[in-house]
């Protein structure tokens, strides 16, 4: 019942894996210790140029986060949009922070220097030898590079052998949404054990009014608008947490010493939707209500009790029957 954290990789400085004045993406992999592994640990170190970007959470910078443990792609999310000038909660911060609070966190002290991180979970074993982590991040076009002194990215593992999920964030679904309701089907992927905790939706534009109700069919025949969605998940209760960097400064100025996240009712143009553990026997079907017409994205979050095994795919019903010995001699003129 022991947790150990252990520091896979770090770059520094003018080499540190960060956002810069254009859009940029890191890919790369590291070993991975054996054992059984609960989350990976992001950290962001830096400094803040011109524009102070970004102004809300660290997050908004990342456009991409691609995590494949052994040959499985177990985290996989892809930004509806970017706007590191605008001080509000980033998609990718809320959908770890709906996955748990405290996933998506950084010090709230200063408009300039920045401390955050991010932790992914995993819930996975690592073979006793060795295992490999590769890795994608991208990141959005910030007004000035933080590459630079002072810079610093790392990934830690921690791990823990009481861990009771293994979590998979798959593949998005994509969909040109018209101002009208369209059902929407979300494919899940194939062969991954567990149900279906719950489904993020993402527009590609920062303006949240744009979606005017959701149906998960599942659920309810009727469609629940936004704000009963943001109700039900825990948002409308100040449930999304982020840091906001002018008004952590303005108090820090005022009372002499850092203040906590700020508090929101929602992230723009986003919703969490729970699906309280609905198995994957079909695909996801729901029905979308839109204002204007937006490039929407589905994205499933997956739990599976911890060592569950892969479903099959696939199964094939004939059998092929080698024998060498009996090859050998029908081949001969032996028989003959």
């Amino acid at each position: 019942m022991a947790i150990r954290y252990t520091l896979l990789t770090t770059s520094n400085g003018a080499n540190a894996e960060m956002p810069a004045a254009a859009a940029i993406q890191y890919a790369g992999g590291t070993n991975v210790p054996g054992g059984d592994i609960d989350e990976f640990i992001f950290t962001f170190s830096g400094t803040k140029g011109v524009g102070l970007e970004p102004v809300g959470d660290f997050a908004n910078a990342i456009s991409n986060l691609r995590l494949t443990l052994n040959g499985q792609t177990f985290f996989n999310f892809q930004a509806g949009y970017n706007n590191p000038a605008t001080g509000q909660a980033s998609q990718l911060g809320y959908l770890l922070n709906s996955m748990g609070p405290g996933r998506s966190v950084e010090v709230a002290s200063s408009t300039t220097a920045t401390s955050a991180f991010l932790r992914v979970p995993c819930g996975r074993r690592a073979p006793s030898s060795v295992g490999r982590l590769e890795y994608s991040i991208s990141y959005a076009a910030l007004a000035q590079t933080m590459v630079a002194a002072g810079a610093q990215f790392q990934i830690w593992a921690r791990y823990n052998d009481n861990y009771q999920t293994s979590v998979t964030v798959g593949q998005g679904t994509t969909l040109t949404a018209s101002a009208t309701q369209q059902q929407v089907v979300i494919p899940l992927p194939a062969g991954v054990p567990g149900t279906l905790a719950g489904v993020q939706i993402m527009s590609d534009n920062i303006q949240d009014t744009d979606i005017t109700s959701v149906s998960v069919l599942s659920q309810s025949e009727y469609s629940l608008t936004q704000n009963f969605w943001r109700m039900l998940n825990g948002d409308m209760n100040s449930g999304v947490e982020f840091s906001e960097a002018t008004v952590s400064a303005a108090q820090v100025v005022t009372d002499g010493v850092p203040i906590s996240l700020q508090k929101s009712q929602l992230c723009p143009g986003t919703l969490f939707i729970p699906t309280y553990g609905l198995t994957l026997n079909g695909d996801i079907r729901i029905l979308l209500t839109m204002a204007v017409a937006r490039t929407m994205q589905f994205l499933p979050v997956i739990t599976a009790p911890a060592g569950a095994r892969s479903k099959d795919v696939q199964s094939q019903t004939q059998a092929v029957k080698t024998n060498v010995a009996t090859s050998v001699l029908d081949a001969s003129d032996s028989l003959v």
